[in-house]
């Protein structure tokens, strides 16, 4: 009896898992709202040219000794 009642428990946690699953997938694919890009600042613009330079330079560098 108790090998039956916790098939049954398995059951219905494994159902309210499968319509849980369901219907996070059906709202979560119901908008697809895409973000509209937002026009730069010509201060914003600068800030991310400084910061690929800055990344370009950490990973251009070798270890050996700078002038300056």
């Amino acid at each position: 009896m108790q090998l039956v009642l916790n098939g049954i428990l398995f059951c219905f946690i494994l159902a309210l898992c499968g319509v849980s699953f369901a219907v996070g997938y059906y709202f979560g694919y119901k908008k697809k709202i895409k973000p509209t890009p937002k026009e730069l600042s010509a201060e914003e613009k600068q800030k991310i040219e400084r910061l690929k330079r800055e990344e370009e330079n950490f990973w251009n560098y070798n270890g050996s000794k700078q002038d300056g």
